[in-house]
């Protein structure tokens, strides 16, 4: 939300900028809360300690992303708002249509507005859901850090990571090529270098950071 309250000379610029908030505020939730809890190494390696913990974090990170993004929402709500549109409301509408579509009358004009209102509305039952993009490229760059952050004490974290990369790469195939509908603004490449630059900032001075810590 803060990214759209931001002033941006491109939607890519704004969408960079929400999945960089995105990014930053689930890296807090998933991580740095659970390090500031155990911040002591001797409760690392027990029962329920910060290792314990990063490992749930992460095989709960694997799912969580893809089960959220196939939950659509309005999909459901929009399932049971069409099959409330009767074959009576549409001839009905088709009637005013015809009826008021070539009237010079000002009443007819009116009530001509108010039924391509209608109908658009009608429209929007049937579209299919736009792809929320800053949501998956935060969710992917979030899979990243968290298993390179956990790398140094977590060996297969790497491998966890791979894996919900796997899993949220074929969803979002899916999603692009079957599912979602074309975007009205097509997007530049400020988002994907944005985000390469969180990759090599966390795999350079990161990871020796991480291992230090």
């Amino acid at each position: 939300l803060c990214g759209q309250y931001q002033f941006h000379f491109t939607k890519t610029g704004e969408a960079a900028a929400m999945t960089q908030n995105i990014l930053i505020a689930t890296l807090v939730n998933s991580g740095l809360i659970l390090l500031h809890v155990n911040v002591d190494p001797k409760y690392w390696y027990i029962q329920a300690g910060f290792v314990v913990g990063m490992y749930n974090v992460l095989m709960v990170n694997v799912i969580s992303p893809t089960l959220v993004i196939l939950m659509d929402v309005m999909y459901i709500i929009n399932f049971f708002r069409r099959h409330c549109v009767s074959s009576s409301t549409i001839e009905a509408l088709k009637e005013a249509l015809d009826r008021t579509h070539d009237s010079a009358e000002p009443q007819d004009k009116l009530e001509l507005l108010d039924v391509e209102e209608q109908v658009d509305g009608l429209f929007t039952l049937f579209e299919p859901p736009e792809m929320d993009c800053p949501y998956h490229w935060a969710a992917t760059q979030k899979t990243f850090h968290l298993s390179v952050f956990c790398m140094p004490i977590l060996p297969f974290a790497p491998l966890i990571g791979f894996c919900g990369l796997l899993v949220q790469y074929c969803v979002d195939k899916y999603l692009l090529l079957r599912y979602c509908r074309r975007p009205p603004i097509v997007q530049n490449h400020i988002a994907a270098e944005k985000a390469l630059g969180n990759v090599v900032f966390a795999s350079l001075p990161g990871l020796p950071l991480f291992m230090v810590i």
